[in-house]
């Protein structure tokens, strides 16, 4: 009767534009607290029109910055800018339905700001090589784009944040566990691909349709789809109903999420033998070819993170019923011995049950 009740609260949510998403679970129930609506507005029109005005923000920093004009003309206040419209309107598609409004304001706000004063920093610490070089060294140019290396870092702290966020909005209560944290995690994750991925098709429709009018000498719309200032406003768009799409269509995240799941885990043992081989052959090799090639110690921690993702897709939330087989559990413990020396792993329900009762970090 408890979960009727439930179904129908989602339902009338679904009705009036305002359904978060439900992440049922056998550790963690039906989660789905009634967070108030922000505005009148349905969360499927807030969202497309968050992505026409982030595309309309990147295509007005594009014209400067090609254009030579203010605030391209001074990277301590381009590059915060630049981060600013690229993540946080990110942050608000994602969190839109799914964190009451103090909280989305809260994360929002501090999104904003970490990576304004990321960028900042990146641009005034005065790094030019490497990484760092965005820009022509043949011109005198002043730098105003942030290193690459930042964008990836600041992405994951970003995705990292969001999700944790995330998982202790569905609770409710304050409290989260593992399994909160891994769906919320995963859920995140299968909609930003999916939309990326919607995105990638929806131009290749785009160029399809451009050619089809160059067969008759029509050039229009070709023409058309090469204007900046219709890609930055349409590839965002794109983005956000894209989001709006899976955020709302929760039977779809949770397929692929389980599909992609599977697959990953099935590359575990290959994984983890090249791991042991390696580890096997240092002692004859000794780790003086390690320290010539100059970058052995960012292929070493992205093995480790690789490794940390087949684990975790092998081993899922920890509930028995989504257990690994055989094939897959040796290696993940093997993997995960190596890994986790000082953790046990996977967390077993009483494990996640026993850390949160005692206050410590529930996941890693």
């Amino acid at each position: 009767m408890r979960l009727r009740k439930e179904l129908a609260r989602r339902r009338n949510f679904i009705k009036i534009g305002c359904q978060r998403p439900v992440i049922f679970n056998r550790s963690t129930g039906p989660t789905m607290p009634a967070f108030p609506v922000l505005t009148k507005v349905p969360i499927g029109a807030q969202r497309l029109v968050i992505g026409l005005l982030q595309g309309l923000a990147l295509y007005l920093l594009y014209f400067a910055a090609d254009k030579k004009a203010w605030p391209a003309t001074d990277g301590a206040i381009f590059a915060p800018i630049l981060f600013v419209a690229w993540f946080v309107p990110i942050v608000l598609l994602l969190s839109l339905g799914n964190m009451r409004r103090r909280t989305l304001v809260l994360w929002s706000g501090a999104a904003a700001v970490v990576v304004a004063g990321l960028a900042l920093h990146d641009i005034t610490r005065g790094v030019t090589g490497g990484w760092a070089v965005w820009y022509d060294l043949s011109t005198e140019d002043t730098r105003i784009l942030p290193s690459p290396i930042l964008g990836v870092f600041a992405t994951l702290g970003i995705f990292i944040g969001q999700a944790l966020i995330m998982a202790e909005e569905s609770a409710g209560d304050g409290t989260t566990f593992y399994p909160r944290h891994f769906d919320a995690a995963w859920k995140c994750a299968v909609q930003l691909g999916l939309a990326a991925a919607f995105v990638g098709i929806f131009w290749a429709v785009l160029w399809l349709g451009a050619g089809l009018f160059s067969l008759i000498k029509l050039d229009f719309f070709e023409h058309l789809i090469q204007h900046r200032w219709f890609a930055f406003p349409a590839s965002t768009l794109a983005f956000a109903c894209a989001l709006q799409i899976t955020d709302t269509r929760v039977g779809i995240v949770r397929g692929m999420r389980t599909l992609i799941l599977v697959l990953l885990s099935w590359l575990l043992p290959i994984m983890t033998a090249l791991a042991v081989g390696f580890l096997v052959s240092l002692p004859f090799t000794g780790l003086e070819p390690l320290w010539k090639t100059r970058f052995a110690t960012s292929l070493l921690l992205t093995a480790a993170a690789v490794l940390v993702l087949l684990i975790n897709a092998a081993y899922q939330d920890g509930d028995p019923e989504h257990a690994a087989g055989r094939v897959l559990r040796y290696p993940g413990s093997l993997a995960s011995s190596h890994s986790f020396r000082s953790s046990r792993w996977p967390l077993t329900r009483s494990d996640c049950a026993s850390i949160s009762t005692a206050g410590r970090p529930t996941a890693s």
